[in-house]
């Protein structure tokens, strides 16, 4: 399909993964990369070349990661746990639906106003909450703490 949007001018080069048998009887997942390398006079292609390059590994592990993902997603659905975080640089915080259930809100967005939260603390953790969640100068260390 790739390959005839290229003959056909809807594409710059032909990229496509498909599934090959190997000499030795297994399939293997390979990316074909390829192109039209010489016209006619009319510009009809003429001639194309490509390549092949095995990709079984990286196929191997998208699908070891989909299935850390798909327990991740369960193990969080079963603990009734909500995650978000906090883009610094655009002041903006993304929660999860169970987050966003957690707080009582109904939104179609992730997104929600970086100081949104805040409003949700109890006065008297107000303080020592906002100070956890400070970040260290210079660290990349996760902030944990219950209010």
């Amino acid at each position: 399909a790739s390959g005839d949007r290229h003959i056909a001018g809807l594409t710059d080069a032909i990229e496509t993964e498909l599934r090959l048998k190997h000499k030795q009887g297994h399939w293997i997942w390979v990316l074909d990369r390829g192109g039209i390398v010489e016209r006619d006079a009319d510009g009809k292609p003429l001639r194309l070349m490509g390549v092949q390059t095995d990709i079984s590994k990286q196929k191997a592990a998208e699908a070891a990661l989909e299935q850390v993902n798909v327990r991740f997603r369960l193990a969080l659905a079963a603990s009734g746990t909500g995650i978000w975080h906090y883009d610094m640089a655009t002041n903006k915080s993304y929660w999860d639906a169970r987050t966003r259930d957690i707080f009582g809100l109904d939104a179609d967005t992730d997104e929600v106003s970086g100081g949104l939260w805040h409003t949700y603390l109890h006065p008297d953790d107000k303080e020592a909450t906002e100070q956890a969640h400070l970040p260290t100068p210079g660290s990349d260390k996760v902030t944990a703490s219950q209010y």
